[in-house]
């Protein structure tokens, strides 16, 4: 992705946590429907929606494929997963096992 569309995800997602978009974009389909599309297990996707397990690039980009976002997930991953990481752990400073990644 060049610096200008990277620019542009990072103005659209805003400060919206990676759970909080997944589930907006996600509207009225399931876990299960989207396990289905993704070929995560359903379990999975509950475990990153509930903060249990930080999403990856590889889930972030499945569901922005499934939902035809043009890669927000992606871009939010990018912005809240790469950054500097808690001592001892591979948790980002901002991770919150209640919200997945708080803002």
């Amino acid at each position: 992705m060049n610096g200008i569309a990277k620019a542009g995800h990072e103005a659209a997602v805003g400060e919206t946590s990676f759970v909080e978009e997944l589930r907006r974009l996600r509207g009225g389909m399931s876990q299960r429907e989207l396990a289905k599309v993704t070929h995560y297990s359903p379990g999975h996707h509950s475990n990153v929606e509930t903060g249990v397990k930080p999403p990856t690039e590889d889930f972030a980009r499945a569901c922005d494929t499934a939902l035809n976002t043009g890669g927000r997930l992606v871009a939010i991953f990018h912005r809240d997963m790469l950054g500097p990481r808690r001592k001892g752990t591979s948790r980002p400073v901002n991770w919150s096992p209640e919200v997945g990644l708080a803002n």
